[in-house]
């Protein structure tokens, strides 16, 4: 078993919402209306910062053995007394998780090598997400040596 623990932060304004925030735009197409979901400017933008992060942590090769991750997202309030208590208002963990493992390309060959998931909210000071990945068979060929990140232990 090896795991892989790493932090993403998330910069000031970055949008702490979910695919789930489409847009709509109702169409005409020969006087038949039909509707196109699209996701947002803001969304499409938080999902290119958050794939940028997690290129610093991508192993060279994918790997193709059984997969644990945990992802912890910590959103910023000011309220000092909220800091390390559980968010349970919007965004719903799964919608927030969901976007995180579709930017996870190039770690496993498909989602369905992740067999647990465990999603956790809480308030803190600045945004993050930390990332927990632990992979079960000690002969997949996951390599991580090119990472130089100073918060991966």
């Amino acid at each position: 078993m090896s795991i892989k623990h790493f932090i993403i932060p998330l910069p000031d304004g970055m949008p702490k919402g979910t695919a789930q925030q489409k847009g709509e735009r109702v169409i005409s197409n020969g006087g038949r209306p039909y509707v196109i979901h699209y996701k947002k400017k803001n969304v499409r933008e938080a999902r290119k910062v958050f794939a940028k992060e997690i290129d610093k942590h991508r192993p060279e090769v994918p790997s193709d053995c059984p997969i644990s991750l945990t992802l912890v997202f910590y959103f910023d309030v000011k309220d000092k007394k909220k800091w390390g208590k559980p968010k349970t208002t919007r965004p719903d963990a799964d919608n927030i998780a969901k976007e995180c493992i579709d930017t996870f390309e190039g770690y496993w060959r498909d989602d369905a090598q992740i067999y647990r998931l465990d999603v956790q909210k809480y308030y803190a000071e600045t945004a993050f997400i930390e990332v927990r990945l632990e992979f079960k068979d000690g002969k997949h060929s996951v390599n991580f040596e090119r990472n130089t990140d100073p918060w991966t232990k």
